[in-house]
Order: structure tokens, then C-alpha cells, then sequence
């Protein structure tokens, strides 16, 4: 080994050290998974979800339906967890040759009035339906949450197209929604059984 070589391994052996030190490289301990409780304690960390819709972290995830099928039109849903005064969700529906149908964005804020649920309907290729400008809109009626789940029911406010209220129910990894019509149409309730997919655990 020539002085050089020598000299090169020394400033090398400098660096690894400092590095070393710093902390910057070395053994990393190994993380354990992060689970759905964890993303809940980091939300409210960084922005404390209001007490008015802390119950709605039960709706964060990825639902979709549970007889869902190659070839069937399903629904599908996910949900960000509350921060701040707010929740936002995203529904779309895959045809069954597995074109979107729609997609639904919706919005849950606390408001001076209460806590709204606010969503607007996009067609495949998001366009808007004819005539329609304004929002659908629903109030927070009820919430609770549990160790195994959680409940919120929303009852129509305006531009709901018929809908009376929708209630969310949640026991462990599957979610109900409950879509009741107001009376005299010609269907009353619609239900839609969603699972959480594994990723989101």
C-alpha cells in the first residue's frame, strides 16, 4: 500500500466516523407496521380533529363492496381522517366492464350552524349532471364512536335529489351505508355493504 492508498483510507475512516457519530448512516431499528390507530394519533397530533367530528374517524380507509366481483359494477370509497374541523371522502363507481361511472367528492365540515356533509357528483370523465351548480348538502345529526367502529347519520338539507339521509355504521372492517329516499318514490332505501381493503389496515 502506497502513501497515497494509505492517506485515502485514513480521510475514508474520518468520514465513516463523523457519519457514524451524526447518526446519519448505521443500523436503523426496525419499525413496526403502522397500523390505523397510529395514522389516528398523528392526525390529531398535527391538527387535533374538532370534538364535533372526532367520532367520524371511524370512516377513514378504503371500503370497497363486499361481493366485489370481476365483470359486476361495484362502489368504491375512501376517506381521509378528520384534521381540523374537516373530513374529505371520494366515492366512484366502476362499471361493470370497468369503466367509472361516476365519482363523488364529499366534503364534512363544522360550521357556526353544525357539522355539513357536502358532495357533488362528476360523471366518468367529470363532467357535472345538467343543471346542476350547487352542492348536496346533509347535517350531522348523530355520531358515536366505539372500539369496534362507529355511526353518523346526515339528514338532507338541500339539492339531495330525493335522498331524506344516509347513515354510516361501522363494526370492525366492514361499513354500512343506508341511503333512505323521501316518501313516494319509487325505491325507499338503498343499502351498500363495503370491506376495508387490507392495505389500509
Amino acid at each position: 500500500m502506497n502513501e497515497h492508498t494509505s492517506a485515502g483510507f485514513g480521510r475514508l475512516a474520518v468520514v465513516v466516523g463523523v457519519l457514524l457519530a451524526l447518526g446519519i448512516i448505521g443500523c436503523q431499528p426496525t419499525r413496526e407496521p403502522v397500523t390505523q390507530d397510529d395514522r389516528i394519533a398523528e392526525a390529531r397530533e398535527l391538527s387535533p380533529p374538532h370534538e364535533s367530528i372526532r367520532d367520524l374517524a371511524f370512516l377513514a380507509g378504503t371500503w370497497v363492496e363486499s361481493e366485489a366481483r370481476t365483470g359486476v359494477p361495484y362502489n368504491e370509497e375512501h376517506w381521509m381522517l378528520p384534521r381540523g374541523s374537516s373530513v374529505l371522502g371520494m366515492i366512484r363507481r366502476i362499471r361493470k366492464d370497468g369503466v367509472p361511472a361516476f365519482h363523488e367528492i364529499t366534503s364534512i365540515t363544522r360550521e357556526d350552524q353544525g357539522v355539513f356533509l357536502r358532495l357533488r357528483h362528476f360523471h366518468g370523465k367529470l363532467e357535472t349532471r345538467e343543471g346542476e351548480t350547487d352542492p348536496s348538502v346533509f347535517r350531522l345529526v348523530s355520531s358515536r364512536s366505539s372500539s369496534v367502529g362507529g355511526s353518523a347519520e346526515f339528514v338532507a338539507v338541500s339539492g339531495t335529489r330525493g335522498v331524506a339521509r344516509v347513515v354510516y355504521t361501522r363494526v370492525h372492517d366492514l361499513l354500512t351505508l343506508m341511503v333512505y329516499f323521501e316518501p313516494g318514490r319509487e325505491r325507499t332505501l338503498d343499502t351498500f355493504s363495503y370491506r376495508r381493503s387490507p392495505g389500509t389496515r
